[in-house]
């Protein structure tokens, strides 16, 4: 930021990337110097290793690390669970919750009708967590803004504000939506699959299940091309998962819920 007889910042664009910054700095992505931290080499590389056609993840991704920092996602029930399929396993429950969570930090598109497919109460109560920490983040990015136009940083007389605003992130609550739709189709091939566990058997209900989907969840625009958005979302936070497992930031134990769940997803997944 500007100091003393430093250029002011003018842009929009400057004064985003300005607080980006910041943000990462205070959050423990980014050193002093600008230099990654363990936790900010896990979110470049999740970030930079796939080549995707499907929207950016970025809000999220950030939300993900978080969460995982604090405790917060993982397997572990928060709540009791009222329904799961008959034949899934101990295992294969904490799979589905693990990966249901993760996801459910992704949006999904709408019509613009009221919701009409299920819900979860674990999902909900995980949902809690992601809002208030959400809010949280907006409310730092706000700051963030707002002292540096305090400080003489930036232009004050300008005519986008209002843009600025709109351009910090986190201006979107997260809602349950993809959690629910990957943890109904997961539960799908688990009942068709019917304790099999032949991979090729699996594979091949992969089609009913989502088939299936589309009966539920009338109300998505495009409910497949949102489960796989929402994959390639988990893919990147098993890259970022990997990353701080081998540098030490996070436990072994956690990482192993993540990466035995990707294992079990791997025949599963579309």
């Amino acid at each position: 930021m500007p100091k003393n007889n430093d250029k002011i910042i003018e842009s929009k664009d400057e004064i985003l990337a300005n607080v980006l910054w910041k943000l990462l700095e205070l959050r423990q992505f980014l050193t002093s110097s600008h230099t990654h931290t363990a936790w900010g080499s896990a979110f470049k590389k999740a970030l930079t290793t796939l080549k995707s056609n499907t929207e950016s993840h970025h809000e999220q991704l950030f939300s993900a690390l978080e969460l995982i920092r604090f405790g917060y996602l993982n397997g572990n029930n928060l709540s009791r669970s009222y329904y799961t399929p008959p034949n899934a396993t101990t295992e294969e429950k904490k799979y589905i919750l693990l990966i249901s969570r993760t996801l459910s930090l992704v949006p999904a598109k709408f019509k613009g009708v009221s919701w009409n497919g299920p819900l979860s109460r674990e999902l909900l109560a995980f949902n809690s967590f992601v809002k208030a920490m959400n809010r949280s983040l907006r409310n730092l990015c706000e700051m963030l803004t707002l002292s540096m136009f305090l400080n003489g940083d930036c232009v004050k007389d300008r005519q986008d504000y209002l843009d600025i605003a709109l351009s910090l992130p986190f201006l979107y609550d997260v809602n349950t939506a993809m959690g629910i739709i990957v943890k109904t189709y997961l539960e799908h091939v688990i009942i068709l699959s019917k304790d099999n566990n032949d991979k090729a058997a699996i594979r091949s209900h992969i089609p009913e299940a989502l088939k299936k989907l589309d009966g539920t969840f009338t109300g998505c625009i495009n409910v497949k091309a949102d489960l796989e958005n929402g994959l390639v979302f988990w893919d990147e936070v098993i890259i970022a998962v990997n990353s701080l497992k081998t540098s030490g930031a996070i436990s072994n134990e956690l990482a192993s819920q993540f990466i035995n769940a990707n294992n079990w997803l791997s025949s599963r997944r579309p």
